[in-house]
């Protein structure tokens, strides 16, 4: 009874071990299981030693046939969160999550980067990509972008409370201001992160109007805490970005009762927001299977939901009545 059991393990393992595992390496492997298995080692032991070769082959194979793809992205909670008890759970890092998962074909690795360092990469033809990107006409020249699959929250001006009665005057009856006129005060110092693209209208204001006296831009990695670190300590007088984020870092520093976001007449729409890869035959290639996904990701509750945590119930109504609209046709 053993025998006849034995003798039928080893014609099934062989026939399964052909499906599995590449010709070269079959006939030695097959030879060491059947002695194993005529000197009736215990079953546990036979399928151990099994499930370590048959992986270990799998994943030789597997690395051996996949390209990979090197995803960048820069140090900006609550986007991408790197550290603390949220890393990986930031808007960026559960799209970049939802688009890997669907690209099974592809080894994915991540770095961080600013985004000049971001574009210049896949400028240069690297097989790398982004996938948090937006457009500029610059970023057009030298990177190949997927179909829009999520649109952005709007960038405002971020500033101290203290700071309110400085704008005043700049202001509409709604609250509202435009950043090229308060670009030319000069007593209003801007922070921006260099590199980083907020829609081509403000790219444009703050290309035209910046010069020493008006405006900074820094080029640390973490593009924005270190922006909001200069404004609590009072060596800028503002900065931009999105009002979730602001929030976001404001609290981790300790400040959050003392920051408010000012509307910008130059962001009366929200922005789309796109994958990026070199213009390379490799790039067409990613971005032609991102562009299937994004057929369906766009209107994915999976994908437009990501920004629910980090807006107030308000932003969050208008958010998603603009998905609707913007995307949805």
């Amino acid at each position: 009874m053993g025998a006849q059991r034995d003798r039928g393990t080893s014609r099934f393992s062989r026939r399964y071990f052909q499906r599995m595992l590449p010709a070269t390496r079959l006939s030695s492997f097959l030879n060491i299981i059947e002695v194993l298995v005529l000197k009736n080692l215990s079953l546990c032991v036979y399928a151990s030693f099994f499930l370590l070769f048959t992986l270990g082959f799998a994943s030789i194979s597997s690395a051996e046939d996949k390209d990979t793809i090197s995803w960048y992205h820069p140090d900006f909670p609550p986007v991408y969160i790197l550290e603390g008890p949220l890393a990986g759970t930031g808007v960026g890092d559960s799209i970049l999550a939802y688009f890997v998962e669907r690209m099974p074909g592809y080894h994915h690795e991540t770095r961080v980067a600013n985004f000049r360092r971001i574009i210049t990469t896949i400028a240069a033809g690297e097989e790398a990509c982004g996938i948090t990107l937006l457009k500029n006409a610059e970023r057009d020249k030298v990177v190949l972008f997927s179909d829009a699959f999520m649109i952005s929250p709007l960038n405002e001006i971020i500033t101290l409370k203290k700071n309110l009665s400085t704008f005043a005057p700049l202001m509409d009856a709604e609250g509202g201001v435009s950043l090229k006129s308060v670009m030319e005060k000069s007593e209003l110092m801007l922070g921006y992160s260099n590199g980083r693209s907020y829609s081509r209208k403000i790219d444009q204001i703050i290309k035209s109007s910046e010069n020493e006296k008006n405006s900074y831009a820094a080029s640390s990695l973490d593009i924005f805490v270190s922006l909001m670190k200069m404004l609590e300590r009072e060596r800028i007088e503002y900065t931009i970005g999105y009002g979730y984020e602001a929030m976001y870092v404001a609290r981790q520093l300790g400040f959050e009762a003392d920051v408010v976001a000012i509307p910008l007449h130059e962001q009366n729409s929200y922005i789309p927001v796109y994958a990026g890869c070199p213009k390379t035959d490799w790039g067409q290639k990613v971005i032609a299977q991102i562009n299937t996904i994004v057929k369906t990701a766009r209107l994915d509750p999976q994908v437009y939901g990501v920004y629910k945590p980090w807006l107030d119930p308000g932003s969050w109504e208008r958010y998603l009545k603009s998905v609707f609209q913007i995307l949805g046709g």
